[in-house]
């Protein structure tokens, strides 16, 4: 009787010991990954996580695939295994409505609310046909936010910034349009400067400032 209580405490035991390893085990192979506000900090949810990996052709090469899609829970966090977070080579790309999108492999990412400018662009100077108007702001995080439109006399550009932070906005004219290259799909912006300037807008996150831009 000894002998069969001994035997059953051994296997209990060993069983536990074995509950334990694999749960151990199965922490070190899963990444959680956090996603919060910008500057405040406050934890995301609902952000759609986007993994994409490379399925290599003998053909074509490396074509992106797009491997599993996950969301953020109230804490802002998704736990995924090892296995995918290794094999997202291709993007690990985040989207929420009013966020900036993110493209970046990291256990803790941080994304930035937009905000909008409305800006009434006057001018009584007459621009070549051939001519373009830029307007570029970059945020803290080095997202890029462009538009590019012909120099009209009045119009106003619904322009998207980036909220809870400084944007100095970079106006350009150029004498031509955009430099494309046919064989990689690329375009890159001349280097023919009319004029320039630029404004500083510090909107709130989902704010609408308005502004204007004489030039």
């Amino acid at each position: 009787m000894k002998k069969q209580s001994l035997y059953l405490l051994i296997c209990l035991f060993t069983l536990l010991v074995s509950c334990s390893s694999s749960e151990n085990q199965e922490e070190t192979n899963s990444y959680i990954i956090k996603v919060k506000e910008h500057k405040t900090n406050l934890p995301l949810q609902g952000v759609e996580i986007s993994l994409y990996y490379c399925k290599y052709d003998n053909e074509f090469g490396c074509q992106k695939r797009l491997l599993s899609t996950h969301i953020t829970d109230a804490k802002g966090e998704y736990k995924m295994t090892e296995e995918e977070y290794l094999k997202a080579d291709e993007g690990f790309i985040l989207r929420k409505p009013q966020y900036w999108n993110v493209n970046r492999k990291m256990e803790e990412i941080a994304m930035e609310p937009e905000a909008w400018a409305k800006i009434a662009l006057k001018t009584n100077t007459t621009y070549p046909t051939t001519s373009i108007f830029v307007l570029k702001t970059t945020s803290e995080l080095g997202i890029e936010s462009i538009q590019i439109l012909k120099p009209y006399k009045d119009t106003i550009v619904d322009f998207r910034l980036f909220g809870n932070e400084m944007n100095k906005i970079n106006w350009i004219v150029y004498k031509t349009g955009q430099i494309c290259n046919g064989w990689s799909g690329t375009c890159s912006l001349p280097t023919d400067t009319i004029t320039s300037g630029s404004i500083s807008l510090n909107p709130q996150k989902f704010e609408t400032l308005t502004s204007s831009i004489n030039y």
